[in-house]
């Protein structure tokens, strides 16, 4: 930005909006001057985050009715005492600054109404009397990543009765901040609250306060519930009124009385619930060393759903849940991770409706629309769905006849991480035929990939990780039939040097991207892959034995990406 294109910027006297943008070549004396007769100047933010102090400074100082101030990313241990003459600024941006605490008089920006400071990592504390803010307009403040933070709320928060969105990191309160103050359920206005970090006794924060706080939405991580110790008090967290919540996040410490924790259910969110949880689309359990049964709340219907949109489950680290509810019309993607195999089949069971029983298709329709499935690290062979029998109208399955082709009608993704008694892949999961994605990864005694693959006849991408016994593909015939593969990666699996399972990778003819990792002691390329004529990218690593590149690479004629790492 040239200085004859700030020049004409004093022309415009009436300008109310500037974007300042540093390119480190234009002198920081000629922007301030043409600046300072923009008298009426509304809005000035840095698109680098970079405002010399000479610049700052002729700002707040000339410029009176800035409404809009975004200072992030300047170098300042203490906001310019220059800005407290900003009396119409309502949106102030310190984010990435190096500021240690804010100035009382902060309190006299009365028209404030935006403030935020991420990333202030040297932040030690907001205000020592935050409660004088109460005369502010102020509806939002964002603390997130301010890891110094003393204290992640203060304890006068209650009387800030126009905030509207409270934002503060998920992890930091874990870690430095175990509780939040009592009085957020004070503030009847709030539409966000990222975090509810529950405490002990009266000066800290209890389920009890967000019972008002009915116009929340987006996410909510309610952390130490192993301090909720009355059961009477769960109810009144009144979760059954938040309509608009999208995600829910529930923790307990892991090594806490968590461990007492058995059931999950209308303790928690009541015990008539009408409305049940029509906005919510994500849920979270994690850390539950006890947890056996996840209790829905009752709803009036037999086939109703108390989560109507539920589109993602994960349970991870509850070892001992056998029991959850039945009916997830929307649910597209379920994880389950770190639990043994007892969780995962009896999960599984459930969700389908059979649970070792015969079962009528009504109990599968509940799952028609799920789209992913991520299953991790587990001990025992993966053996998860049952081995029922339906009727299916006129047709009668024989009693033990395998009809998993039935479920997961709609199921693109599948991700298989851990395993290690596995020797070979379930055969149940060649009737996954909508299946586009398969990931399979550290699955230490997995030998070779089965035949029966070609039978996903949908498969697109093929991705094998740490799997360090694995030595061969499918044949010639059962690698034929997965000719709609165009990704495939192979990384971290088995090193002997006349075991790559480079036989039959001919015959990926559709194949348009290829990334091989972790063959040491080739000294060589495949030749097989000389006949990928399709091959548009190709990426090799660790393949420290490498001499030279072959010949035939450059017939490869569709290929535009070589990539040779290490």
């Amino acid at each position: 930005m040239n200085a004859q294109l700030w020049r004409s910027v004093r022309l415009k006297i009436f300008l109310k909006f500037v974007v300042y943008l540093f390119d480190g070549q234009t002198s920081s004396m000629v922007i301030p001057k043409a600046l300072e007769n923009a008298k009426k100047l509304r809005t000035v933010f840095s698109m680098r985050g970079i405002l010399d102090e000479h610049i700052q400074q002729i700002i707040v100082s000339n410029i009176n009715h800035i409404r809009v101030l975004d200072l992030s990313g300047a170098r300042f241990k203490e906001l310019p005492p220059s800005v407290r003459k900003l009396k119409h600024l309502r949106y102030l941006d310190l984010s990435y600054t190096k500021i240690e605490v804010l100035p009382e008089w902060i309190t006299c920006l009365y028209n404030l109404q935006t403030l935020i400071l991420r990333e202030c990592s040297s932040l030690r504390a907001l205000l020592k009397d935050i409660g004088s803010l109460k005369h502010l307009s102020l509806q939002t403040l964002n603390v997130e990543g301010c890891l110094n933070l003393k204290d992640l709320l203060p304890k006068e928060m209650k009387n800030l009765i126009n905030l509207r969105h409270i934002k503060c990191n998920v992890s930091f309160s874990m870690i430095l901040r175990e509780y939040m103050p009592n009085g957020i359920g004070h503030l009847n206005n709030l539409q966000t609250l990222s975090e509810f970090a529950l405490g002990k006794n009266t000066t800290e924060a209890s389920v009890g306060e967000l019972e008002r706080l009915n116009l929340l939405k987006g996410t909510l991580n309610i952390r130490n519930l192993h301090n909720v110790t009355d059961a009477m008090d769960a109810p009144r967290a009144n979760l059954k009124e938040k309509q608009d919540l999208r995600n829910l996040l529930l923790y307990w410490s892991c090594d806490r009385d968590a461990d007492e924790l058995e059931r999950f259910g209308t303790d928690f969110y009541g015990e008539a619930c009408p409305k049940s949880f029509p906005s919510l689309v994500e849920l979270t359990l994690s850390s539950m060393k006890n947890l056996e049964e996840w209790v829905a709340p009752p709803v009036s219907s037999k086939f109703a759903s108390c989560f109507p949109f539920l589109e993602k489950i994960s349970i991870a680290h509850c070892p001992k849940l056998i029991s959850i509810p039945t009916m997830f019309p929307s649910l597209l993607e379920l994880e389950v991770w770190n639990i043994n195999f007892t969780t995962i089949s009896s999960v599984v069971n459930i969700l389908l409706g059979c649970q070792g029983l015969k079962s009528s298709l009504d109990g599968l329709r509940c799952l028609n629309s799920l789209q992913e499935i991520k299953i991790g690290w587990f001990s025992e062979e993966l053996n998860i769905f049952p081995t029922v029998s339906i009727n299916k109208g006129e047709e009668e399955e024989e009693e033990g006849t395998n009809i998993q082709h039935y479920y997961f009608i709609s199921l693109k993704s599948l991700t298989i991480d851990g395993g290690t008694k596995n020797k070979c892949l379930p055969e149940y999961l060649q009737y996954l035929t909508t299946l586009q994605y398969l990931k399979i990864e550290n699955v230490d005694e997995l030998v070779a990939l089965p035949e029966w693959l070609r039978n996903l006849s949908s498969l697109r991408k093929l991705e094998v990780y740490n799997c360090k016994n694995l030595m061969h593909l499918p044949s010639k015939n059962g690698i034929r039939g997965l000719s709609s593969i165009d990704s495939l990666k192979l990384e971290g699996i088995s090193e002997i040097p006349d075991c790559f399972p480079a036989e039959g990778l001919q015959h990926l003819i559709s194949l348009r991207k290829l990334e091989i990792q972790g063959w040491s002691k080739l000294e060589s390329l495949p030749h097989q892959l000389q006949q990928l004529t399709n091959l548009v990218t190709l990426i090799f690593d660790s393949f420290d034995g490498l001499v030279a590149l072959p010949e035939w690479l450059g017939d490869l004629s569709s290929l535009e990406y070589l990539y040779i790492y290490q």
